[in-house]
């Protein structure tokens, strides 16, 4: 039988999402306490609006963490999050880099929310890597990380303690949701129906290339 390591013997990793105005309150307490529930050591949470109706939801999770090694670090982004934002932000540094110049110019002239997420990305990305986090992933609000292997489904430490140490970037195929209804308070309890990625059901199973075969 497989032994699951221990939680705290694991890789430290965090994860980070940036919260959308509208997403309901419910879907963002399922996603905080889901991967908070698989291992995750630090949560990086960014409010577009600083006012969501989903703020006391991140902070009254943060607060039950306070006993606890896991922690969830909250950006609420309002003028003055956006002026100290501006000047960490390696985008804005390098205005006229062309991996830069489109993302500060759509930013400005647009409030273009692509370029906000890359902002956003580039900042979490700098936290972790000052918290000393080993793993670092971002994932949309409408997303959750699922651990295939069973034994370690909710230890995700555990997880990325076992890849290779030449390993620098892990791929994880994705499983479209399927939506029964057109409105839902909370998509992660409310979606039971799956589209499974080909890719991964070729390495799992075989049967896509068998029935694609003549």
């Amino acid at each position: 039988a497989t032994q699951v390591p221990e939680a705290d013997a694991g890789a430290s990793a965090a994860v980070s999402v940036l919260v959308l105005p509208g997403t309901p309150p419910e879907v963002v307490e399922s996603w905080l306490l889901y991967h908070l529930r698989i291992g995750f050591d630090k949560l990086i949470v960014f409010l577009d609006d600083p006012e969501d109706e989903a703020r006391p939801v991140v902070e009254r999770v943060r607060r039950l963490l306070l006993l606890t090694k896991q922690e969830i670090i909250l950006h609420c982004m309002g003028h003055a999050w956006w002026s100290e934002a501006v000047a960490r932000s390696r985008f804005c540094r390098s205005p006229d880099a062309p991996w830069a110049e489109h993302v500060v110019k759509d930013h400005a002239l647009f409030a273009d929310m692509g370029a906000r997420k890359q902002i956003v990305f580039d900042l979490a990305i700098q936290d972790a890597l000052k918290m000393g986090v080993e793993w670092f992933m971002h994932l949309e609000i409408w997303e959750l990380l699922y651990l295939p292997p069973e034994h370690l489904r909710e230890n995700v430490g555990a997880f990325f303690n076992l890849v290779h140490a030449e390993v620098d970037v892990v791929k994880f195929f994705t499983q479209e949701g399927i939506p029964d209804k057109s409105e839902s308070k909370d998509w992660f309890r409310d979606v039971t129906l799956f589209k499974p990625a080909r890719p991964f059901l070729r390495r799992r199973a075989g049967f896509v290339q068998e029935a694609a075969s003549p």
